[in-house]
């Protein structure tokens, strides 16, 4: 008999979504860079046969699907900031501090093991058949541009798509929701009224984007956001299951999350299989949020240590992966799968205590210290001086 899980439960099982999302991220990233014709079918299309097809061309697929899980944790900064931005009021620009001492101290840490791993085992090109297609990508060399870009977040990838770390480029949302939120916020009566309309037109602009990304990444956060205005309503929807039909959705979760690798003529981040993507991860936020077993197994303690580590885990794994296939020489799956996961543990745990946590009180600090100027100084009426703010931990990536 699963316990019954309270609202707070449900609450923290989105911690545990959060970890779910970031394993699956490194897991991607290891696939392609240790499965040759996944990775090739990635970059080339087509079907790549064999084993590989029921990983890539079904719904199996996500088992692996990194990108895909990356807007999971975008609905989910929708949710949780919105959610954090109605409760306790604070001064704008100390959300704003708060919020980019939170985003931009971890991730410029972050390239300094980037660039050590890089300088000790640099990338070099290779057959761009083989195993490791994937790692292509990372074998052109990284200059002073590319490291201010990274550094910026918010700017886009050059045009020779060199990096430090490769997975800083979702930031470059998480940044510019976080700047848009409090204003987004002041239409938050007509966005509740107009939920379904604007649920609806977020999906369309995935399904149009054409290789428009912030049509792609914005959207997610507005769906978040609308979860967010929602959450009573969700509290009801939830004693009117009653439990009943858990499985079937958590199913279909799983298959709209992964199809735009599975569904025909799909492509990664738009068109129908995107919409369906941002569709998945919505409901992925839902499930806990509805059923009290899914949210009881998102609160078992190694799923709760990988949820909070989850932001830290995002932001080593990606060049321990890519150092550890250099260093090794392309190696298989299995080979890369045993070594750069549990080195990215570590470093995740690592980087938790030395960075992230210290991050946490800084943001906390800059937080309550711009508040409390802005709070003495009363230099604007108290309606339009403050927002919310929760000491939650962020969602973001």
């Amino acid at each position: 008999m699963v316990p019954r899980a309270s609202h707070r439960d449900r609450l923290a099982a989105l911690d545990g979504l959060r970890g779910i999302a970031a394993l699956v991220v490194v897991l991607s990233h290891v696939v392609a860079g240790g499965v040759g014709a996944l990775s090739a079918t990635l970059t080339l299309g087509g079907d790549p046969g064999g084993l590989a097809h029921w990983f890539m061309r079904t719904p199996l697929a996500v088992v692996w699907a990194g990108p895909e899980f990356v807007i999971v944790f975008f609905v989910l900064s929708g949710f949780v900031l919105t959610r954090a931005l109605r409760t306790r009021p604070v001064a704008l620009g100390a959300f704003y501090a708060g919020r980019i001492v939170r985003l931009y101290l971890p991730a410029w840490l972050s390239l300094i093991p980037a660039a050590l791993l890089l300088m000790a085992f640099p990338s070099t090109t290779h057959d761009a058949t083989g195993v490791g297609f994937w790692l292509q990508t990372y074998t052109q060399p990284v200059g002073l541009e590319e490291v201010a870009r990274d550094a910026a977040l918010v700017l886009p990838l050059s045009s020779t798509h060199a990096t430090l770390n490769g997975a800083l480029w979702s930031l470059r949302w998480e940044v510019l929701f976080s700047l848009a939120l409090p204003f987004l916020l002041l239409a938050a009566t007509p966005l509740r009224r107009l939920s379904l309309p604007v649920v609806l037109m977020a999906l369309l602009c995935v399904d149009f984007s054409a290789g428009h990304p912030a049509m792609a990444f914005l959207p997610p956060f507005a769906v978040g956001m609308v979860l967010a205005l929602h959450e009573e309503r969700i509290a009801r929807w939830r004693e009117e299951l009653g439990g009943r039909g858990a499985f079937a959705f958590l199913a279909a979760t799983l298959c709209l999350l992964g199809a735009d690798l599975w569904l025909p003529a799909a492509v990664r981040a738009q068109g129908p299989g995107g919409a369906m993507v941002v569709a998945g991860a919505a409901a992925a936020v839902l499930c806990p949020l509805l059923y009290g077993s899914v949210a009881h197994h998102l609160q078992r303690r190694p799923v709760q240590w990988l949820g909070s580590r989850s932001f830290s885990l995002y932001l080593v794994h990606h060049p321990i992966v890519v150092a550890c296939a250099s260093a090794l020489h392309r190696p298989g799956l299995v080979v890369l799968l045993v070594t750069a996961v549990p080195v990215s543990f570590l470093a995740a745990e690592a980087f938790f205590r030395a960075v992230e946590r210290p991050a946490h009180r800084v943001a906390r600090e800059a937080t309550r210290q711009i508040g409390a100027r802005r709070t003495i100084a009363a230099v604007t009426p108290a309606r339009s001086q403050h927002v919310g703010v929760s000491e939650s931990r962020s969602v973001g990536p």
